[in-house]
């Protein structure tokens, strides 16, 4: 085939003998065949005859017509040798990438020699031109990249979001997820297992493998439905088009493409199909029977071998990037441009999973004594060829600056492409949380479970329970309870009467004070007890106990002034020499400043943001991503006790001139802030389908989150 390519540029001649029936499409040296390829938009073409012509035979008997059947205007003359036709390029050249045919007329009225012998069979040949050159390939809109469908596409990045099947980070853990990339926000969209992962704009296409069916469905999980009625593999979205491998019985392992609706079927390849790839409008294949290299324009028009001996298939920046077991016995990696031109063996080293990122092409090498599988890349120019990971992979995914590597071993992991920074990959668990953030910057005075409501009575001693109907209320104790947190069948609170930390059965029974120490701010999340300690050296130090008291840990030495935990991490600031916002691991480790200078203040962390207010700008109110960047500012009324709810934050707006102090609500995107009841109060809490607000002189209130319905609660 190489050989093939590299005489195209000699002259081509189609030659007829008169002497008997025979023709053929004929080149010095190589052997007849039918199409041509990478032809110049100016190519002259020679027909050689072995008598002597005549020439008033010549004249619509020899034509050029185009892929809509079409005349061209070609230009036809006799050599002076009086046997051969020169068939000339039309005016300004024929156009590039299209394919023509050249044919020649035989019976009475065809071609004839001098002497009136005719042919009897007419001669047709096929030939394309080659791409124009100075045309660039068009940024094609795909749903994944070729690298990353080739490894099964269980990943995809889509700006601050990746989407992902569960086994990417474990593989017993099955579903359809996604989550920020700093492991916040984590969403499970359905229970599918799926593969071939494809985004386009707000939705989704995929091929789930539990079901066998391709589906849709928009990013948020909502409009699932089934897209393509094939059953088939390996998906992969390009301009508007749904290309993949069916298994229908009449396309089986075709490639074939549907639009994104569905409609439209079309079997591309004609051939059954291995491995594919889509690029600059032309299909890319090797054939399942011979492994053969071919490419077909996605309209399914010229279909040609480009090389022997491919398996998988990758095509980018105008090469065609292959793996193959021609010479060695291991799979070798070639390169060859989209012409067939210019083949390059870059490695002999057992390579599988070809995924090209960058400058790279990044791949599974394969050990033949050992069965390991490691990570390896290699320039796209065949040189820097090293590995990078022994760990014993089967796929793995680019994201960013990351690759994500599935391992034998269940210990999936991360790492930066060129091989440092290995992490562990765990999936973020969802917080089981006693109350809110925004509930504790309220003196979590109440906390809502299943259908009962927990608080402290306005300006008593005394703790309650009742039915979110207001029904069944119930004196638990004469404790003055804050800080209320609700897990399971317990209550943590801290009891202002004495500072202490305790415990009781959700009925009222079995009131224990959990440990000897003076705390406050206190909030349970999943099986520890964060809370400000005010026992040691008169400074607030942020520490953690187990729901039982033991295993005391502080995990910022100094006075914290407000903290928040969320997925792992907790946030908080201090009011000592060094002003700022950090954050640290739930262990301990890993502190980091989200913020140099930010004066003390409550904050929430709610959907990947920190909501605060700053001290330093009047108390006004702003948010900012947990990894410190976009600040925003949300409102610029003087805040206090903030409570991230929905898509709104309400807060007490209050005038540094007056004291009057009302219930306001802004969204979170810092519009629509407005007043929503004119009562004056000190306290906001989030407790199910109502707000409920303390005020002064013993008052309690429930209103609706629109400000509407507001009711009194004795």
């Amino acid at each position: 085939m190489e050989k093939l390519f590299k005489s195209l540029s000699v002259c081509f001649i189609l030659t007829l003998f008169f002497s008997n029936t025979t023709f053929a499409i004929s080149e010095s040296g190589s052997k007849s065949f039918d199409k041509r390829i990478n032809i110049d938009p100016t190519k002259q073409w020679l027909i050689k005859l072995s008598l002597e012509l005549d020439s008033n035979s010549i004249k619509d008997n020899i034509s050029v017509l185009d892929k809509n059947h079409n005349k061209v205007d070609v230009t036809t003359a006799i050599d002076k040798d009086g046997k051969s036709i020169i068939v000339q390029a039309p005016q300004g050249g024929y156009k590039y990438g299209e394919t023509y045919s050249l044919e020649v007329k035989s019976s009475a009225n065809g071609i004839k020699s001098n002497s009136g012998k005719v042919l009897n069979q007419d001669a047709v040949m096929q030939f394309t031109i080659k791409d124009d050159p100075n045309t660039k390939v068009v940024d094609e809109i795909r749903g994944n990249t070729s690298g990353n469908l080739n490894n099964s596409g269980k990943m995809i990045q889509v700006g601050d979001w990746i989407y992902f099947n569960g086994v990417i980070y474990n593989k017993d853990i099955q579903g359809f997820y996604k989550m920020k990339l700093d492991g916040s926000s984590k969403t499970l969209l359905n229970d599918d297992d799926p593969y071939d992962i494809n985004i386009v704009g707000d939705w989704i296409y995929y091929y789930d493998f539990k079901d066998d069916v391709f589906y849709k469905m928009k990013t948020d999980g909502s409009n699932k439905s089934k897209f393509i009625e094939d059953n088939g593999s390996n998906l992969n979205i390009v301009d508007g088009w749904a290309y993949y491998i069916s298994f229908n019985k009449d396309t089986y392992e075709h490639v074939c493409r549907v639009k994104l609706d569905g409609s439209s079927k079309t079997s591309v390849s004609q051939k059954r199909a291995y491995y594919y790839d889509v690029y600059n409008g032309w299909v890319y294949f090797s054939y399942v029977y011979d492994n053969s290299l071919y490419k077909v324009k996605s309209d399914r028009t010229g279909l040609y071998k480009i090389a022997d001996n491919a398996n998988e298939v990758m095509v980018s920046k105008g090469w065609i990037y292959y793996t193959s077991m021609s010479d060695t016995d291991n799979t070798s990696l070639y390169k060859i441009d989209t012409d067939g031109n210019n083949k390059t063996k870059l490695s002999d080293n057992n390579v599988y999973n070809i995924n090209i990122i960058g400058d790279y092409i990044y791949y599974i090498r394969f050990s033949n004594e050992n069965n390991d599988r490691i990570l390896s890349r290699i320039k796209v120019d065949g040189s820097e060829e090293k590995a990078i990971d022994n760990s014993g992979i089967y796929f793995f995914y680019s994201s960013g600056q990351w690759i994500y590597c599935q391992s034998y071993e269940k210990k999936n992991f991360k790492l930066k492409l060129d091989g440092t920074e290995k992490q562990s990959l765990y999936m973020p668990q969802e917080d089981v949380r006693g109350n809110t953030g925004g509930n504790k910057i309220n003196y979590g005075r109440m906390a809502k479970s299943g259908d009962w409501i927990y608080y402290g009575a306005p300006n008593s001693d005394e703790f309650y329970k009742m039915k979110t109907d207001g029904s069944s209320k119930t004196l638990l104790n004469k404790d003055n309870p804050a800080s209320i947190n609700v897990l399971g069948d317990w209550i943590y609170y801290n009891n202002q009467n004495d500072l202490g930390l305790y415990k009781m059965k959700i009925d009222g029974t079995s009131n224990t004070k959990i440990m000897d120490e003076e705390v406050m701010d206190v909030l349970v999340v999943n099986d520890w007890i964060y809370y400000l300690s005010l026992s040691y050296d008169g400074q607030e130090y942020l520490c953690k106990v187990k729901l039982d008291g033991t295993s005391r840990t502080v995990l910022n030495v100094g006075r914290t002034f407000d903290y928040d935990v969320s997925e792992g991490w907790v946030y908080y600031n201090v009011y000592d020499d060094s002003t700022g916002l950090y954050k640290v691991k739930t262990d301990g480790t890993g502190k980091t400043t989200l913020l140099d200078e930010l004066q003390p203040t409550k904050l929430e962390v709610s959907n990947g943001y920190i909501y605060y207010y700053d001290r330093s700008d009047q108390d006004r109110l702003y948010k900012i991503l947990i990894n410190g960047n976009e600040k925003l500012k949300l409102t610029n009324n003087n805040v206090s006790k903030p409570n991230v709810i929905g898509d709104y934050v309400y807060y007490i707006n209050y005038a540094l001139d007056s004291s009057q102090r009302v219930l306001y609500r802004v969204n979170i995107d810092g519009t629509g802030d407005k007043a929503l009841d004119n009562t004056e109060i000190n306290t906001i809490i989030s407790a199910g389908e109502w707000i409920y607000c303390y005020g002064y002189n013993g008052i309690m209130f429930k209103i609706k989150p629109d400000g509407t319905g507001k009711q009194y609660i004795e």
